[in-house]
């Protein structure tokens, strides 16, 4: 760790019965900005309300330095309360006080009381740029893919799985996230998030791999419209309510994070118990599966990323996957047509699941998949921290 710098700071008028900034801990990277509003006006927040707070400061940062304006991580978790144009910049020639816009995303009102912490402020060094103009520039992997669209062009699968993890081991730390694979069947969902599953590994962080099919429901209820049925295949394959209670309610906010990953035997069609297994603080969940973003189940994942691929592609995967379990090419090509094709058709009628999903990954190409980020989603350049219901 460097030395300090000194810097001149002013406190306001308004301002000065509270302590100046100061680091938690000794290895902090970030002071606290505390609110300097009226005690006796405290500012409510309403959901989706935003409002410049005072910190009463004012400071005369050095030449080839500038301070970063951050959220802090308990709000946004708990509260979903944020920095609005994170991470906001003050300049070494600004002198004015120091305004922290804050927005409330979460679901009720918020109050920002006198001395409340609500921001961190991160000095750093600055390197100004000077232009050389060029006629063409040096070529990389990535190429022109570019906002939204990581691995648009010329990324290949390996990278685009590497950016992928990366992002998702960047939000809410020191809590499970659960992911949602999601797509067609024969989509390439399992081989995306065992693929997924190796690349988060590599950071460290503890990563349950598992699906839903440990969840079906026994065959006289999955078939009891008809073996070909796509009604019985959407809503009676699974046992839904059995998913939220063992597998993603002890992952979620609150939870004892004491899970299960099956708890029927498709084999021998017959429930089973398994033992609970024990989750680590930060641990990831990545689930793959058919209807994962169905209104019973969407507000049990963190994160959805729906696998895309045109109906031909999907269905010539699924038969030529499944020809020697169903009873040969001709069995299986009637299956997908009369089951499966139009349970997916149902499913999208119902929930739209590609305009839901945070992340698409257009797996028509294996080898050099397209990648497509919600702006407004959860994996969005904004989304520092997922915010969760308390």
């Amino acid at each position: 760790m460097t030395s300090p710098i000194s810097i001149d700071v002013q406190q306001l008028p308004h301002g000065q019965d509270l302590p100046l900034p100061t680091y938690q801990t000794a290895h902090a990277a970030g002071l606290d900005l505390l609110a300097a509003v009226p005690a006796d006006a405290p500012v409510v927040l309403a959901p989706g309300q935003r409002a410049l707070i005072p910190t009463g400061l004012a400071v005369a940062l050095p030449p080839g330095f500038e301070a970063q304006v951050r959220p802090r991580s308990g709000l946004a978790v708990k509260h979903g309360i944020t920095v609005l144009n994170s991470p906001g910049t003050i300049d070494a020639d600004y002198r004015g006080e120091i305004g922290v816009p804050l927005i409330n995303h979460g679901d009720v009102p918020f109050t920002v009381r006198r001395g409340e912490r609500i921001a961190q402020m991160i000095v750093a060094p600055v390197v100004q740029a000077a232009w050389v103009p060029v006629t063409s520039l040096s070529s990389t992997e990535r190429g022109s893919g570019g906002f939204g669209s990581t691995g648009r062009s010329s990324m290949t699968r390996a990278t685009l799985l590497n950016d992928l993890a990366e992002r998702i081991t960047r939000l809410a730390p020191g809590m499970p996230i659960r992911v949602a694979i999601d797509g067609r069947t024969a989509a390439g969902k399992t081989t995306l998030a065992d693929e997924l599953a190796v690349a988060i590994s590599r950071s460290g962080r503890e990563v349950i791999r598992t699906s839903i099919d440990g969840f079906h429901r026994p065959k006289a209820e999955r078939y009891a419209r008809g073996r070909t049925s796509a009604e019985g295949y959407y809503h009676d394959a699974r046992d839904l309510k059995a998913i939220i209670a063992l597998l993603l309610a002890p992952l979620g906010p609150g939870g004892d994070r004491h899970y299960r990953t099956a708890s029927f035997d498709l084999e021998n069609d017959c429930p089973i118990a398994q033992d609970a297994l024990s989750a680590s603080a930060d641990a990831i969940l990545i689930v793959d599966g058919t209807f994962l973003q169905r209104p019973e189940l969407r507000d049990g994942f963190d994160l959805t990323i729906f696998v895309e691929t045109s109906e031909r592609t999907s269905e010539q995967r699924g038969v030529n996957r499944d020809a020697d379990r169903l009873g040969g090419m001709a069995a299986a090509g009637q299956l997908y047509a009369n089951r499966y094709k139009p349970a997916f058709v149902l499913y999208e009628q119902l929930c739209k699941p590609a305009d839901r999903a945070d992340v698409i990954l257009d797996n028509d190409d294996l080898e050099r998949p397209l990648m497509r980020i919600r702006p407004d989603g959860r994996l969005s350049a904004s989304a520092y921290a997922l915010p969760r219901k308390p």
